[in-house]
């Protein structure tokens, strides 16, 4: 069952941050600070156009997503951007990020998201991840570069 996050899980997610920051080659040299991240995810968990979804086995949470709905700057078209996407490794082959996916869509087109953008910028296996968006019928749209400085 994908659960959406309350005030009552801010623990659990402060501990599954450090397999995320571990995983995910963009965050390599991130260092890990559990009070911002608790300090975070307590502002994150009480905005009304903020979800973050996720699945727990056993105590430990093995995937989530975390989406803002919001307009841009130039209209007030509403879209839902994903801040954070990360499946597990060991639940990659499961249907479990297609059921974030679906989650995260059931949650933000009847509040008005218009569209629904996606990126494949944590660095890891970025051209598995566009395949897998393209299935889902997702469409490329941007580069997103990173450098660190």
């Amino acid at each position: 069952m994908i659960i959406r996050a309350g005030k009552e899980h801010i623990e659990m997610l402060t501990r599954a941050a450090v397999g995320v920051l571990a995983d995910l080659p963009n965050y390599a040299n991130v260092v890990y600070d559990i009070e911002h991240t608790r300090h975070m995810l307590n502002i994150y968990i009480d905005l009304p156009d903020l979800a973050i979804f996720f699945k727990e086995v056993e105590g430990e949470v093995v995937g989530l997503f975390m989406g803002m709905i919001h307009p841009q700057w130039f209209t007030p078209t509403l879209e839902m951007s994903e801040l954070m996407f990360w499946v597990r490794a060991d639940y990659r082959t499961t249907p479990l990020a297609k059921q974030l996916i679906k989650v995260m869509e059931e949650w933000a087109i009847p509040r008005g998201a218009k569209k629904l953008f996606m990126a494949a910028g944590s660095g890891y296996e970025t051209e598995r991840v566009e395949k897998f968006y393209k299935r889902l019928g997702y469409t490329t749209r941007t580069v997103i570069a990173c450098k660190g400085v």
